[in-house]
């Protein structure tokens, strides 16, 4: 499973990869370009705004964990594999 985060652009709603990221960062958008991501909930009207027919279909399919979405994630995520005793031991 793959998070997602919305954020407004260009009179639609497009998500990128991974937790929400503070002003200014870049992320790229699950429908391709390449913006700075603005932090915070969505405002009005920007929650009113449809929402991007790619992204969305992206969004689904990454939450659902079905298939990954297109890219590489941007931003700074990383994915770790950690090994650790169990509990008690």
């Amino acid at each position: 499973m793959f998070s997602v985060t919305w954020q407004p652009h260009s009179g639609e709603r497009h998500a990128y990869l991974g937790p929400q990221v503070p002003d200014g960062h870049m992320v790229k958008l699950l429908c391709g370009p390449e913006i700075e991501a603005r932090g915070g909930l969505p405002k009005y009207p920007y929650w009113l705004w449809p929402e991007c027919d790619a992204c969305r279909d992206g969004a689904g399919g990454a939450s659902a964990g079905t298939e990954p979405p297109p890219g590489p994630p941007s931003g700074p995520l990383t994915w770790l594999d950690i090994d650790l005793p169990a509990f008690g031991r």
